[in-house]
């Protein structure tokens, strides 16, 4: 859809941002799995560590940046510089008004 509106260099940047937005669960996707070579034991300690980190009902959600870091822990040094290659110069997001 957005093929036909965007230029290849700005398609790569959105798939970069989908990427960085989508983080930490990102690293499950079997493409981005495929992409980077994880091992059944890194996937599997890829979801223990999102489980770990799961808030109890009620409880606010442990901060983000936390949680990338622990989770990107789990790749060796090329998988790391594969995702980095992936996810592109780092996208801030707005922040979230409080409440």
């Amino acid at each position: 859809m957005l093929k036909g509106i965007l230029t290849e260099g700005q398609m790569k940047r959105h798939r970069q941002i989908l990427l960085q937005v989508e983080a930490p669960r990102s690293l499950t996707d079997p493409k981005v799995v495929e992409t980077l070579g994880l091992r059944e034991s890194q996937l599997e300690a890829i979801h223990g560590t999102l489980e770990s980190f799961r808030p109890e009902p009620g409880s606010p959600p442990p901060p983000r940046k936390e949680l990338i870091a622990k989770v990107i822990s789990h790749l060796d040094q090329a998988q790391l510089a594969k995702w980095k290659e992936m996810t592109g110069k780092e996208f801030k997001l707005p922040e979230r008004p409080r409440r």
